[in-house]
C-alpha cells in the first residue's frame, strides 16, 4: 500500500500467527482439520441412525492430528457418540474420551434438534506479544524490501486478529522494547479489539 502526500509512504501490511503455517502441527492447518474431521464424524454417526444432540470438542494443541489418523479419528468420535446417548448432558468426563489423546474437552447439548450442529471450541491461554514474535516478521519483511517501489517512509503495520486463534497475542503490560529497524520508520502493531503498539 502506497500513501501519497507531502511524503511518499510505503506501508507494509502483514499478519501475526502463532506458528508457522507450513507445518503440519501449525494451528492454521489443524483447524483446518479439525472441523473437517468432526464434520464427516457426525455424518458418520446420524448415517447410523444416530440421536439428534449437538456435540462440542476442543482438541489439544499438544497432540495435534497426523493426517494419517484422519479415518480413525472420525470413527473415534462418532462412537463417543453413540457410547454417551444415555449420558444426561454437560460437559463428558474426561474417562469417556481417555482413548482420544487429540481431545482436552467435550460437551453434550442432551436436546435434540431437526439439523444438528457439531461444534468446535478453542481454549486459549492468551499467551502475551514477545518481542521475538515481532523480531521474526521485520528481518523477514526487511529482506522483502529490497524489491519494493522507491518511497520517502517505509511503514510496517502487524495486524493480530483477536477473533483468530491462530493469531491472536496479548498485548504486554509492561513498556515493551522498542525494535531497531534500518528499513522501516515506523513499526505499528494493531489488535483488533483497538489496541495499537508503536514499537518505532
Amino acid at each position: 500500500m502506497i500513501l501519497k502526500g507531502k511524503d511518499k509512504i510505503g506501508i507494509e501490511l502483514t499478519k501475526l500467527y502463532c506458528e508457522k503455517g507450513n507445518v503440519p502441527e501449525a494451528e492454521q492447518k489443524q483447524i483446518k482439520l479439525r472441523e473437517s474431521i468432526v464434520a464427516e464424524a457426525q455424518k458418520l454417526y446420524q448415517s447410523q441412525g444416530g440421536k439428534g444432540f449437538e456435540l462440542t470438542f476442543s482438541f489439544n494443541r499438544a497432540n495435534p492430528i497426523e493426517s494419517k489418523n484422519k479415518k480413525k479419528l472420525i470413527k473415534k468420535l462418532s462412537e463417543l457418540a453413540r457410547n454417551i446417548e444415555g449420558f444426561s448432558g454437560g460437559d463428558l468426563p474426561s474417562q469417556r474420551y481417555s482413548n482420544i489423546p487429540e481431545l482436552d474437552y467435550a460437551y453434550l447439548n442432551k436436546n435434540e434438534y431437526p439439523d444438528p450442529t457439531w461444534r468446535i471450541v478453542t481454549l486459549t491461554e492468551g499467551s502475551e506479544l514477545s518481542k521475538n514474535d515481532l523480531l521474526a516478521i521485520v528481518r523477514e519483511k526487511e529482506e522483502k524490501a529490497k524489491g519494493y517501489e522507491k518511497c520517502d517512509l517505509y511503514w510496517l503495520l502487524v495486524t493480530v486478529d483477536f477473533f483468530d486463534p491462530v493469531q491472536d497475542r496479548e498485548f504486554p503490560r509492561n513498556d515493551f522494547d522498542k525494535i531497531e529497524s534500518e528499513v522501516f520508520d515506523k513499526i505499528f502493531v494493531y489488535r483488533t479489539t483497538g489496541e495499537v503498539l508503536e514499537v518505532k
